[in-house]
């Protein structure tokens, strides 16, 4: 009996130094959670500074004059300096349309674009949009100041656009010289 008394408190004593271990670790496991919880919370604090960086930058960007504000949506992506550099203001728009396949108000088209993380700069987000799109073949204006795509809607001309007079058609001869 003194043979099985001794295994069973040999066999305790290695499953109370398990235990001990395993509280061990999850102590450990306990601490290291911990220090995450608390990255994460610096990590926010930090975010949630630089959103409202972002919005005071765009506010200033906006002008004083009473221009529209746009909203910064937190759970999209910032635009970061340099992000998206080789990417124009007009490519982004054809994007978004293409994507939707619908015709924007200049207004909601330049927010769709802020939401999405595309920086805009200017006094007036909305109306440098336009600067970017007029100028850019893609895009024809189907009724007044609603933007859409060329190549989705053919046979839709731009409103306020002049018919040409036939010599405006042709180039003018070269001038010789006498």
């Amino acid at each position: 009996m003194d043979d099985f008394t001794e295994v069973v408190e040999t066999r305790l004593r290695e499953l109370e130094q398990q235990v001990a271990d395993m509280r061990a670790h999850i102590g450990s496991i306990q601490a290291e959670a911990g220090r995450k919880v608390d990255e994460l919370q610096t990590a926010l604090r930090s975010k949630e500074d630089l959103t409202a960086r972002l919005r005071d930058v765009l506010r200033l960007e906006a002008g004083e004059n009473g221009a529209r504000d746009f909203d910064v949506d937190a759970s999209v992506p910032l635009p970061v300096a340099g992000h998206g550099a080789q990417r124009s203001l007009a490519d982004a728009a054809y994007e978004l349309l293409f994507e939707t396949r619908l015709e924007y108000q200049y207004r909601d088209l330049a927010q769709e674009l802020l939401r999405r993380g595309v920086l805009i700069k200017g006094r007036d987000p909305a109306v440098n949009l336009i600067a970017h799109l007029v100028r850019d073949g893609r895009f024809i204006r189907p009724k007044r100041g609603v933007y859409a795509l060329k190549e989705l809607n053919p046979r839709t001309r731009s409103v306020g656009l002049r018919k040409r007079k036939a010599s405006q058609k042709s180039p003018r001869p070269a001038r010789q010289k006498a």
